[in-house]
């Protein structure tokens, strides 16, 4: 799912790149059961119902609140939502951007994105933090091009990317406003096909991520609330532009969640605990994985593709079992996106008719 053309240079892995690079494959319909208990699919009030437009789900926090974005019937225009555990939305626009991008949420409702937002010679992302209360506050690195928040804290602490005349780089802000920025030490800035990316954050201020070398090749890596970097790469990655290790998310535990891209260019997951120890796998039958959250105990969801077009979400629990499921309704693909610690799952699918996106959320 896309919505307008914006040159944002940093989430070049969010779950919709997944989607698109790696699981076209699920574009074929399969038939499935109706609905079932715990199961609810939505729609955002406003949604498009054509080809490529309705519903995206970024994030669901503690009490079951979802958030996301939609593109409406014009097939380009995206604009933000809230859904309450109760099923009323709230959608939303932000001043001075023609677009609206939702990437997190926290658990006390505030959320964070990016919207297209015509300066100079083009059209850039410029970042939003929108409170509970409905106020609305920029998010902008000085002297950036383009400023793309990923991840927000229940301390209000926003973490994210920013783009500028020598790259792409990491930034922190805290709740008073006060910006931190960084550069991962193996990155030497000013050169295009290098940088650091920004994907998650924990309470305390440690964010996880990636940054790319000289060949493009993706590093994980972990900062600590101190400034510390612990840089890492799944075993089996391999080496190459749009290669390597890409880090998701990062729960309370030190959990970092993620995938590697191997030397074939497909996509495994893998979960790397507090202690350093990397454990890749895959859904059983699958060819290829992707994972993109872990909740606190340890129970991580992602989507996965095999042959003949087979393929869904799955959840992996703290021991390794993984199960594997798709949405009860005929769909063209389940795409899972996160889970909070009641289990509920929530994410995107793709209905087998017009091919339109809509949310889904599920107690597991």
């Amino acid at each position: 799912m896309s919505s307008s053309i914006v040159r944002q240079r940093v989430v070049f892995f969010s779950s919709q790149s997944f989607v698109r690079l790696w699981f076209a494959l699920l574009l074929c319909a399969v038939p499935l059961l109706a609905q079932t208990p715990g199961f609810t699919s939505f729609d955002a009030p406003h949604a498009g119902t054509l080809f490529n437009t309705g519903t995206s789900v970024a994030k669901i926090n503690a009490s079951g609140m979802i958030a996301g974005y939609y593109i409406d019937e014009s097939g380009w225009k995206s604009h933000g939502f809230i859904r309450k555990p109760d099923g009323t939305f709230t959608e939303f626009d932000v001043p001075g951007l023609y677009s609206v991008t939702v990437t997190s949420m926290n658990n006390i409702g505030q959320v964070v994105g990016w919207g297209g937002h015509v300066s100079g010679n083009g059209s850039w992302a410029q970042g939003f933090l929108r409170f509970a209360n409905g106020k609305v506050v920029p998010i902008h690195v000085s002297g950036a091009v383009s400023t793309s928040p990923t991840a927000i804290n229940d301390g209000g602490v926003v973490a994210g990317s920013y783009f500028d005349s020598k790259g792409d780089h990491g930034f922190v802000r805290d709740a008073q406003g006060n910006y931190t920025l960084f550069d991962d030490p193996e990155v030497v800035t000013g050169r295009e096909e290098r940088g650091t990316f920004v994907t998650g954050i924990q309470s305390n201020g440690t964010v996880v991520g990636y940054y790319t070398g000289k060949t493009g090749t993706g590093h994980g890596y972990v900062r600590d609330e101190f400034g510390n970097f612990t840089n890492f790469d799944a075993p089996d990655a391999g080496n190459g532009f749009l290669i390597g290790t890409f880090p998701r998310a990062i729960n309370e535990l030190g959990e970092v969640t993620g995938s590697y891209v191997d030397i074939m260019g497909e996509p495994h997951g893998f979960v790397r605990d507090a202690q350093g120890t990397l454990t890749e796998f895959d859904p059983p039958d699958a060819d290829d994985s992707s994972a993109f959250s872990s909740n606190n105990f340890g129970k991580t969801v992602g989507l996965w593709g095999g042959s003949q077009g087979s393929g869904g979400g799955f959840v992996r629990d703290s021991s390794g079992a993984v199960t594997t499921f798709s949405v009860p309704l005929r769909n063209t693909g389940t795409y899972p996106f996160d889970i909070n610690d009641a289990g509920q799952i929530t994410g995107s699918w793709v209905d087998a008719g017009q091919r339109a996106w809509h949310g889904f959320v599920q107690v597991n």
